[in-house]
């Protein structure tokens, strides 16, 4: 009986399973079209049904009852907009299928992303979530390509390996692993996927990188977005570790030992460090200057990091009984 209950709960379900669709949408319509005209038009195989969560106000309605009605259940969930992981969680109670596939509302997946997540997931039942390989829509934008570099690109070759995390873009879950981990964090600013997959995985189920579950995703454009986007990223990358001690930090844990003096030297001098890890990772075309916008990207991320740690910890120090775990980073 018990090895029996293992086997369910590492998603061994016989067959082909059935695919669930998770979408969470803010007032993208026509992104947000593309979208599910990618999955469940263009597409070589549609899932088995798709669920989107709106809290915006624009014309998302009538872009999704254009694709209702049709052999494939879709469902609009309307809240009011509170956050990504609010909404998922809003989302995912609709979601019967034997897997569930979290999306953003500006990607277009591939014809055959459907099969693709599905045959993964059957062919390594004992991972609880897989992420596929997320590519750039706007190669000619520099500031594209450097979100690119830093936030989806995977190091490593191509195929099917082991990592700690891969970007909630482009992830899916055996819906058995999650009715075990439970909702997405709703505290959280940022890193909302990062905290998921840690959890699965400290629930005993391997996250996993499948680089041919390929999307496209809307990258931004404009460099201010980029570097708006990297201090809320180091807002969560505090929080999550504040959350979990034992997730890996590169920031020190604390103020006294010789691990955390390290780390804290090598804080500073990180800019320096990640300047020149992007510029070996980009095409010669890109080098000189994505070294220049990885160090100001970089004290962005930081800046983020030290105004979340400042923030939590004076708050913990003015309400003491609502303090986390002793340990930041």
């Amino acid at each position: 009986m018990e090895g029996e209950r293992d086997k369910q709960e590492q998603g061994d379900m016989g067959g082909s399973p059935t695919l669930s669709v998770l979408i969470a949408t803010y007032n993208r319509a026509d992104l947000l079209d593309r979208t599910l005209r990618s999955v469940l038009v263009d597409a070589a195989e549609r899932p088995d049904e798709l669920v989107v969560v709106s809290g915006g106000s624009d014309r998302t309605e009538a872009v999704v009852a254009a694709y209702a009605g049709g052999d494939i259940p879709v469902r609009l969930i309307k809240v009011v907009n509170v956050g990504l992981s609010n909404s998922q969680n809003a989302g995912y109670p609709h979601c019967g299928g034997d897997l569930v596939a979290t999306l953003d509302d500006d990607v277009i997946v591939a014809p055959d992303w459907v099969r693709r997540v599905k045959e993964s997931h059957a062919a390594h039942p004992e991972a609880g979530g897989i992420g596929g390989r997320t590519l750039n829509e706007f190669p000619d934008a520099l500031a594209a390509r450097f979100e690119q570099a830093r936030a989806f690109d995977v190091d490593g070759d191509g195929g099917v390996r082991p990592v700690r995390t891969v970007a909630g873009v482009n992830m899916s879950y055996k819906r058995a692993v999650m009715e075990r981990v439970g909702p997405f964090d709703e505290d959280l600013p940022s890193g909302m996927d990062v905290d998921y997959n840690w959890r699965v995985a400290r629930a005993g189920y391997p996250i996993l990188y499948d680089s041919s579950i390929v999307l496209i995703h809307h990258n931004r454009t404009a460099m201010r977005q980029v570097l708006r986007q990297q201090f809320w990223y180091g807002r969560g990358y505090f929080r999550t570790r504040r959350k979990w001690p034992d997730l890996p930090s590169q920031p020190p844990r604390g103020l006294w030992g010789l691990k955390n003096w390290v780390k804290m030297a090598l804080f500073v001098v990180d800019p320096c460090y990640q300047a020149l890890l992007l510029a070996r990772r980009a095409a010669p075309r890109d080098r000189l200057t994505f070294a220049a916008l990885a160090f100001v990207s970089d004290l962005w991320w930081k800046a983020g990091f030290l105004r979340e740690a400042w923030w939590v910890l004076r708050r913990e120090r003015r309400s003491p009984s609502s303090s986390g775990p002793a340990l930041p980073g």
